[in-house]
């Protein structure tokens, strides 16, 4: 459903021609791209897959929030409406033409308009991976579902309000879920640079960070919980 959102919606909305600097207005359905068509210097194709990938992250996020407490078809609108209007917003406003973008509010002779100083001396907002876009939005929305379920049953104690451990039931599956997450981390935050060819440096830098940040958050992560 997110797929099939972002394919009809969603690409439009956040890659299309701006309206207004809040949202695109064009390439619904992929209606303006062929053989040939670039789109950021990448096939537009193969800039759809990637960008329909990282939608669906945006997707399971919110599903890791509400996990096992949200009736199927309820989950089923939030894929939908998430990839195909509410997460493309966000991502025009800092990846597209929107207002907080590094390439914001273009005018006719190609210039642009980025928000603080208006003029090419600022870099707007700079989101590499979607480190605030992606887990921004998903976050949120989980945020908003979180608050509207309330807690697990058996969470509290009926009377004291008294926290009740609810330890997982398989640590083997946590870490090996844990383990598919990162290693799916290099592909996604290296593809980012959306062009691995010639960007040997930065990408070396970018699995680098990946590796350490993830391992310093497992060893925090465990030294807190032992």
């Amino acid at each position: 459903l997110t797929i099939a959102g972002f394919y009809c919606l969603g690409f439009g909305i956040a890659f299309g021609e701006t309206q207004g600097c809040i949202i695109g207005g064009s390439n619904f359905g992929l209606s303006g791209i062929s053989d040939g068509s670039r789109i950021q210097g990448v096939s537009g194709f193969a800039f759809w897959f990637f960008e329909v990938g990282i939608a669906g992250t945006a997707t399971t996020i919110v599903s890791g929030s509400t996990c096992e407490r949200m009736r199927l078809e309820a989950y089923f609108a939030v894929s939908a409406i998430l990839g195909a209007i509410v997460y493309p917003v966000a991502v025009h406003w800092v990846w597209g033409n929107g207002f907080l973008s590094t390439h914001a509010c273009p005018d006719l002779q190609g210039g642009y308009h980025p928000i603080f100083t208006r003029t090419e001396r600022s870099n707007g907002v700079i989101d590499l991976a979607g480190s605030a876009v992606v887990h921004t939005v998903g976050g949120f929305c989980g945020l908003v579902g979180t608050v509207m379920l309330g807690p697990r049953i058996g969470r509290f104690g009926e009377y004291t309000r008294e926290v009740n451990p609810m330890p997982p039931h398989s640590y083997i599956l946590v870490a090996v879920g844990s383990m598919i997450i990162w290693a799916s981390f290099f592909a996604f935050n290296c593809g980012s640079t959306l062009q691995l060819v010639g960007n040997g440096d930065l990408v070396g830098k970018i699995l680098v960070n990946t590796a350490m940040s993830s391992a310093t958050s497992c060893i925090t992560c465990t030294t807190i919980s032992i």
